[in-house]
């Protein structure tokens, strides 16, 4: 497989995985989990909307994971180490985003015990949801640090070895920086930005997959295994 071939796979599972888990996540799950009644709702429509839902994650996790294997032995050529690091950290981000989706059906379960709960079991179905709800985002948390650690590391060695241009790898570096201390902020419950940290690793991930689909991944001359 040519370099070229290999970036423009790679771009495709990048807009493939982006847009199946942007779908499930805000189409499908977000307007469930955010309404008053979202057990119930997540009992009605598990084997509909959840189950395309968890559909759709299991492409992202899948996309995420081919994309990392394909780029895999580009990187290697010129650091190994990258290579792996970034690697593993994909194959990490997917499955813990798998088992984040799976946390949805838990939730869906929940919902059909609380449509058949007495008022006193009510209370205890409500506080297993949200302890679901929490492990659901945990979850995710732990799949963006693994996300942002691989990615500053392949940003970084882009940078090095001017393998995409030197200001979209500057913005993939910032970009997953910002998210690395936004969610480590999260886990340990402190603020340090709103919404607004996602926007450059947002924008890098609009524009990268585009780049490698026009025009690809350049490898010096000397390209060879380093560490």
């Amino acid at each position: 497989m040519s370099n070229q071939l290999a970036a423009r796979i790679i771009g495709i599972l990048i807009l493939i995985s982006t847009s199946s888990y942007m779908v499930a996540d805000d189409v499908f799950v977000t307007p469930i989990l955010s309404a008053p009644n979202y057990l119930e709702l997540a009992y009605l429509n598990k084997n509909s909307t959840l189950a395309t839902a968890v559909s759709l994650f299991f492409i992202n996790s899948v996309a995420i994971i081919a994309a990392a294997i394909v780029l895999f032995p580009l990187v290697k050529q010129v650091s190994e180490r990258s290579a792996l690091t970034y690697l593993t950290c994909r194959v990490v981000e997917g499955i813990l985003l798998l088992l984040a989706a799976a946390a949805l059906l838990s939730i869906a379960n929940l919902g059909k015990e609380m449509m058949e709960a007495s008022s006193t079991n009510s209370e205890w179905v409500n506080s297993m949801a949200m302890v679901a709800r929490r492990e659901r985002y945990t979850l995710f948390q732990f799949a963006m640090l693994a996300l942002a650690l691989g990615s500053i590391v392949l940003n970084l060695t882009f940078y090095r070895y001017k393998m995409i241009p030197k200001v979209l790898s500057a913005l993939g570096v910032i970009g997953y920086t910002f998210l690395l201390v936004k969610m480590a902020g999260d886990l340990f419950a402190v603020n340090l930005g709103g919404g607004y940290l996602y926007a450059p690793g947002a924008l890098f991930e609009l524009l990268l997959p585009f780049w490698l689909l026009f025009k690809g991944i350049q490898l010096p001359s000397n390209a060879q295994s380093t560490n």
